[in-house]
Order: C-alpha cells, then structure tokens, then sequence
C-alpha cells in the first residue's frame, strides 16, 4: 500500500509505522487505548487475541504490560476501527451502557450480537460494526 501523497501528522521523536498513515507513537497509543476498552468490554484474553487478529498470547502479554513494539499496518487499522466503534458509542449513548453494547443482541446483526460477528469476521467485521455505528451517529 502507497503512502505517497497522504499527509503524515509528525511526532516528535517518532518515526512513522511503515506504509502507514500513523506514527509509531500513534498505534502504541491506539493499542494502549484498544486494550482498556477491551478491559471495559469485559473480553477474556483469547477473545481480545481473536478481535485483534490473532494476536499471540505472549505478545498480548507484553502489551497489557505496556511493551508494545511493532504494530502492523493491518493490525492498527483493525485498532482505529475499534476506536471508531467507541467514538461512535460515546456519541449515542451518555451512560455505562456504551460497555455493554457489543454484547446485546441487536436486529441489525440478525438478532446476534455485535462481538461474535467481530470475533469471528475479523477486521472486515469490525469495519462493518463500525460502518453502522458511524451511520447511526451521523445519519
């Protein structure tokens, strides 16, 4: 994937994730703020791995313990998703419930909820959840 043309937000004493449009400094950030909400979403550890893309045990490990180091360009994708899932969450809702959301049955996913879709869809679920949230929020 070509960067070229896209417009980078420079960092101080950060270098760029490799064909990416984030700093390195950005996606430790993104994955910091993806694994306290996770943590708000009460995952268990092997769902999160799944969520974020079968992210080893170890390496969840060495993050949760904020050791982040390397972030694919896939993988901070997929963590943008997630925050624009938030984002969106946030906006609709005033209460704890923003938490409880993934987990509630839902129409739109066929009368499942929001988590299993993403669990097992992957990134392309994820986008889908938040394609649908970013309609509900903007209209």
């Amino acid at each position: 994937m070509s960067t070229q043309g896209l417009p980078r937000l420079p960092e101080s004493g950060s270098l760029p994730v490799p064909g990416s449009t984030f700093s390195r400094a950005e996606a430790e950030a993104m994955v910091r703020a993806v694994l306290n909400l996770v943590e708000r979403w009460s995952l268990s550890d092997p769902e999160v791995q799944a969520l974020l893309g079968d992210v080893k045990e170890g390496q969840l490990r060495d993050w949760q313990e904020g050791a982040v180091g390397e972030i694919p360009d896939g993988l901070a994708l997929r963590l943008a998703d997630l925050l624009g899932i938030h984002a969106s969450l946030c906006a609709l809702f005033k209460d704890e419930s923003i938490y409880q959301w993934v987990k509630r049955r839902n129409e739109v996913f066929g009368g499942k909820s929001a988590l299993p879709l993403m669990l097992l869809g992957g990134g392309p679920e994820i986008r889908r959840v938040r394609e649908y949230l970013d309609a509900e929020r903007y209209g």
